[in-house]
């Protein structure tokens, strides 16, 4: 029995082991983007960007980490160690460009204004 227990402990100590926590920043033209999900897709962890941009979230090397804001483009970036060891982590996400239906012009006579 105390084998069993021994062996679960070092199998999750182990697992903890290998896993590192990223922390970083996600801007656009170096504004914060709040609120943005960030999903390791390899383990399925998400988590969510505070008002200043800055994440953290666990993940392993070669783990998949997905960026996705409601305005902005996804993005995908694999963990590797220049990510891990990289104290001031910047994510920069792109907008999206708005495509319009239609466009439609009219005229409308000028407004005069009297003293």
């Amino acid at each position: 029995m105390i084998t069993k227990l021994l062996s679960i402990l070092v199998l999750f100590t182990s697992q903890f082991c290998f896993s590192q926590t990223i922390k970083g920043k996600i801007v656009f033209n170096n504004y914060a983007i709040p609120k943005v999900d960030v999903i390791n897709s390899n383990s399925k962890i998400l988590t969510v960007s505070d008002a200043k941009g800055n994440f953290s979230i666990v993940a392993k090397m070669n783990d998949t980490l997905i960026f996705i804001a409601k305005n902005y483009e996804l993005k995908k970036v694999t963990v590797n160690p220049l990510i891990i060891n990289d104290k001031d982590l910047k994510i920069e996400l792109v907008l999206k460009a708005e495509e319009l239906k239609e466009v439609v012009i009219t005229k409308i006579p000028a407004i005069k204004l009297s003293t």
